[in-house]
């Protein structure tokens, strides 16, 4: 787009449609409003492109979503043509799959929610700039910083003035400026105060849908002290105009901008992105970088589905195994991951969309059907994930070269440092047999447990390398003695790293740290320990004990019946609680 000419006053007026996915009509229901919206301002703009550069049509998808719906229900050509008006300035597209809330997401699932927008980037060469978190009234501390890597530059918040606890909404500290991260990244951000001063709804500056009516809201923001003083700039954003509409069809924009310029001021049919490439170009140095966090509330909405949320964040943290493995493999069958790709592609967005803002589904889309949809999107990323692992750590197994009859296993490391713990090998029965590391030659520390009632050969795996991984064997015989890896006297365990004493309940009521001058780290906080689920009797015994580790089980029957496992493991600083 071309340099705004520098009238005294520039309003940049976004047409949108805020998407509440699965909240006022299913996935049918947005992928044909998705289609319809994406055809009628494309024809628009196409209609209007012979007009000066401020009155031309232009429309603001709120997610990705919109992107991967028309891309798999339209041509090619058709698609091409909505690819071509984003590089021109004409339609844009955040990296977020959709308004999700984010303080309940976990980070790497905020940075895979985008993939789908970074692929459309890497094969089209096209920019996404923005990214946004709507409605939500507040923001969680460091999504600057995932958004800043990925790629964005820009984001606005408008909020509801709905079911909130938040204080002062109408009187922010600042209206605009630098959200910061303590990575020194930061992304410029639109987050005006919410004036209900204009009306009463939404639709006021600081709303989600500030253009609801765009003559109400430039008389105000052009003759109002009151917004002046708290926004000093000439160059002013107004963002939003469907709220909760399914869909919006009309040319308000193009009409309100040719009526509502003056000499005196210029409005522009507004992409986002060029407010703020006018805005910092002009006021950017005049701006502080601000990083803080403003709390999680709606956010808190997914521990509704608790087991549920929590299957997608286990499946989070297994992707990056999964994918280890599978990147090892395909460094030799680079074809490995080709059958995988639809599967892929589905789960990365599926990251974005379980989170989706609409967790309350009050709306037209019942409750039950809103859990029915998030219980499906769980159930897709995690049977990609599950499928991925399997195939990947069988396929990694085949390509391990073995000589001789002896039982072989090898052991993975997913992340990015060396590491030393614990692993269970299946075994049918208990028999006489040591463990060998074929990298060093010498013989591990081994022992048996049972976990969940069935035998496992616990094996000490030290010093497996980042993203890599050592082959062990298992031999008949009597190997190296090893001393047990922790000592239990009454209710006190011990080991190198901590001395813990444990109560008959499972608290742990001391933890003395020995490599930091024996510093104590448990302290007694509102009548509770560490681990303390409150009530008193119970009986504590060695579940296990060897060297590889020593586990302590301590059952209670106050206030409820619970049983608590607490594990040190050798050559390891971690405590394990179960």
């Amino acid at each position: 787009m071309t340099q705004p000419c520098l009238a005294e006053k520039r309003i940049y007026l976004a047409p949108d449609d805020h998407t509440d996915y699965m909240w006022t009509a299913d996935e049918a229901g947005y992928r044909d409003v998705f289609l319809q919206t994406i055809d009628h301002y494309l024809d628009q703009m196409d209609a209007t492109e012979t007009l000066p550069a401020p009155y031309q049509a232009r429309w603001n998808a709120d997610g990705s979503l919109w992107l991967w719906e028309y891309q798999k229900n339209r041509s090619t050509a058709q698609f091409q043509r909505l690819i071509n008006r984003i590089k021109d300035g004409h339609f844009s597209v955040p990296l977020n799959v959709l308004v999700l809330s984010n303080g309940g997401t976990p980070a790497e699932a905020i940075l895979r929610g985008m993939y789908y927008a970074g692929s459309i980037q890497r094969s089209y060469q096209v920019d996404f700039p923005l990214a946004i978190a709507m409605e939500n009234q507040t923001l969680p501390y460091g999504l600057s910083s995932l958004w800043a890597g990925s790629g964005a530059r820009y984001s606005w918040k408008g909020v509801c003035g709905c079911a909130t606890h938040v204080p002062h909404l109408s009187n922010r500290e600042r209206e605009i400026y630098y959200l910061g991260g303590r990575d020194q990244s930061r992304v410029l951000m639109k987050w005006n105060s919410l004036l209900m001063d204009i009306t009463d709804d939404n639709t006021s500056i600081g709303a989600y849908a500030e253009g609801r009516d765009p003559a109400t809201t430039i008389n105000y923001i052009d003759n109002n002290p009151a917004f002046a003083a708290r926004y000093p700039f000439p160059v002013i954003g107004v963002f939003g105009k469907g709220e909760d509409d399914l869909m919006t069809l009309d040319d308000e924009f193009v009409i309100a901008a040719q009526q509502l310029s003056t000499p005196k001021r210029q409005v522009f049919v507004s992409n986002q992105v060029d407010f703020f490439r006018d805005f910092e170009l002009n006021h950017g140095e005049e701006l502080e970088t601000f990083a803080a966090s403003y709390g999680n509330e709606w956010e808190l909405y997914i521990a509704s589905m608790a087991e549920v949320s929590a299957r997608v964040k286990r499946a989070v943290e297994k992707l990056r195994t999964a994918e280890a493995l599978a990147t090892m493999v395909s460094l030799k069958q680079p074809e490995f991951m080709s059958q995988s790709a639809a599967t892929r592609d589905q789960a990365m967005l599926n990251l974005g969309l379980y989170f989706e803002h609409n967790w309350t589904a009050d709306g037209p889309v019942t409750r039950s059907e809103r859990a029915e949809w998030q219980r499906r999107i769980e159930g897709e990323v995690t049977s990609y994930v599950d499928t991925l692992h399997d195939a990947a750590r069988q396929q990694l197994g085949t390509m391990i070269a073995r000589s001789g009859d002896k039982r072989r296993f090898y052991v993975f490391n997913s992340l990015s440092w060396q590491r030393t713990s614990y692993v269970d090998v299946p075994m049918h029965r208990q028999r006489l047999v040591y463990v060998v590391d074929l990298t060093t030659g010498q013989t591990v520390p081994s022992q048996y447990v049972f976990v969940d009632g069935q035998i496992r050969l616990r094996v000490l795996a030290r010093d497996i390398p980042s993203v890599g991984y050592k082959v062990y064997e298992i031999r008949a015989g009597t190997g190296e003695w090893f001393a047990d890896a922790a000592s239990v006297n009454d209710n006190v365990i011990e080991n190198r790293f901590y001395r813990i004493v444990v109560s008959n309940t499972g608290a742990i009521t001391s933890l003395i740290d020995k490599t930091r001058g024996n510093r104590e780290f448990a302290r007694r906080i509102n009548n509770r320990w560490i681990n303390d689920l409150g009530g008193q009797g119970g009986s504590i015994a060695i579940e296990n004990a060897g060297p590889v580790s020593v586990t302590v089980r301590i059952i209670s029957a106050n206030p409820y019946w619970h049983t608590t496992r607490i594990t040190l493991t050798r050559d390891s600083d971690r405590i394990e609680i179960q």
